[in-house]
């Protein structure tokens, strides 16, 4: 048995913080994951350009789908929020504007969420 107050706190610290960095680790590599379902979603439908900035999407970088179903990197759909645009349509057909969240990012978040790592907000495509 360790009788030392201070070799206790430090293992203490070290157990924390090792588990603050594996927490992490868990989190950015869902979030990638769920990036790549978002990129192998919008190309399995045909989708491989955003329509806003006209560069082709990537796996690495944000993707969202509207409830109309279009396609767009995350940082240019967001512009859209940002004052000055009618961010209430879509940018192609005028629908109103909403994300649609992917099946497959929902169920990896909702088994996040039973160890309480998923990640909160009502849509996760925010996250990208």
């Amino acid at each position: 048995m360790i009788s030392d107050g201070s070799a206790v706190n430090e293992i203490k610290e070290y157990c924390e913080k090792y588990i603050g960095d594996t927490i992490e680790e868990i989190q950015e590599n869902c979030k990638n994951k769920m990036k790549e379902f978002m990129f192998s979603n919008a190309i399995k439908n045909g989708s491989t350009v955003c329509s806003i900035c006209l560069e082709e999407f990537q796996e690495d970088k944000g993707i969202v789908k509207t409830k109309c179903n279009h396609y767009f990197h995350w940082d240019c759909i967001s512009e859209n929020f940002k004052g000055g645009v009618d961010f209430k349509k879509c940018p192609i057909c005028r629908a109103t504007l909403e994300l649609d969240d992917n099946e497959d990012v929902v169920k990896l978040n909702n088994k996040l969420k039973i160890v309480d790592l998923g990640f909160k907000g009502k849509n996760i495509s925010r996250l990208f």
